[in-house]
């Protein structure tokens, strides 16, 4: 039986969208725009959607609440609690069934304080360590799971992320490519209401890459890095953000490898400090033109093969000689 079925849904910005995953890590990569926050609480069963239907293992989390105790979920907007967060662990550690020892590791991951939960950040900092410590869960529906989460470490939550999908089905929910290409897994694509990729496809930046290598440089100097730079033979643009990112050069050309090389000679040339090289990851809309372009390509594909061959032209018959005394005429002379 298929883990997690999204049928003809339609729901506040989704329209019509169709889902099946059997188990494992998968990424859906869109925006609240498209639909992502939305989903989130359709498959954590916090609503119901206006048509279609959303089942665990055949059942509906939203009409089940035993199901639903069995989905640990971090949604787009995580609700602010009454009264003080032991009692909410221990309120949740009832209705779950978390171990005396995950609620004490879950007390010190958070390292709670008396202000904890007053901040959005904080609120779904709790709620993903609880999702993560929910033992032996159906499904775990994570939105955004490495960004806006106060007192926890991206590394730690994106390796414990991991290892929980090797025994469960996890649906993490991102806008970023950067975040998506960080968790693996499969990923879908959530484009204005609707699924427009089907798990197991590799993401679509990976068969249309950029025509530009772009690598984000940080370094202690970043001016003395951009001046060795300017007459590079690799380096196509440079762009220098001194308020936004002190830190940070933006180098761009046309190899990633020639690329990289020339940032290492003139750092060592410059002595601007280097702290780090890293490519810089894709945008959605990057990768939504690439997944259109694919799409389109895939579909030119069928039709040409499913068109019947034109019907074979007869050759004009050759004219037919005259011979003498044919016509009426002719034979009464």
């Amino acid at each position: 039986m298929t883990a997690l079925r999204l049928d003809r849904v339609f729901a506040p910005a989704l329209m019509g969208a169709s889902l099946e995953l059997d188990g494992g890590l998968t990424v859906v990569l869109g925006t609240a725009a498209d639909g992502a926050a939305t989903l989130a609480s359709l498959l954590a069963g916090e609503s119901r959607p206006r048509r279609g239907s959303v089942t665990l293992r055949g059942r509906s989390p939203f009409d089940s609440p035993a199901v639903r105790a069995r989905i640990g979920s971090l949604l787009a907007e995580e609700p602010t609690w009454d009264g003080k967060l032991v009692d909410l662990l221990d309120r949740w550690r009832d209705l779950h069934g978390l171990s005396a020892q995950s609620l004490a590791q879950t007390r010190e991951r958070l390292r709670t304080g008396r202000g904890l939960g007053a901040r959005a950040s904080e609120r779904r900092a709790v709620a993903l360590e609880l999702a993560l410590a929910l033992p032996e869960p159906e499904a775990l529906v994570l939105y955004e799971p490495l960004a806006s989460i106060a007192r926890l470490d991206r590394a730690a939550v994106l390796g414990r992320v991991t290892e929980r999908a090797r025994t469960t089905t996890v649906v993490c929910i991102t806008d970023s490519v950067r975040d998506a290409q960080a968790l693996g897994g499969d990923v879908v694509l959530l484009d204005r209401g609707r699924f427009v990729r089907r798990p197991g496809v590799p993401l679509p930046l990976e068969l249309a890459p950029r025509s530009q290598a772009t690598l984000l440089v940080r370094a202690t100097h970043p001016e003395r890095l951009a001046r060795e730079l300017t007459t590079a033979e690799a380096v196509s643009g440079l762009a220098l953000d001194t308020i936004a990112r002190p830190q940070q050069l933006r180098v761009s050309g046309p190899s990633a490898a020639e690329l990289s090389m020339a940032v290492l000679r003139a750092a060592q040339a410059s002595d601007a400090g280097l702290l780090s090289i890293e490519s810089e990851p894709a945008s959605l809309d990057e990768a939504r033109a690439a997944s259109t372009a694919l799409w389109r390509a895939a579909y030119e594909r069928a039709y040409a093969a499913a068109r019947p061959a034109p019907a074979p032209v007869p050759a004009p018959e050759p004219p037919t000689p005259a011979v003498a005394g044919s016509t009426p005429a002719e034979r009464a002379e």
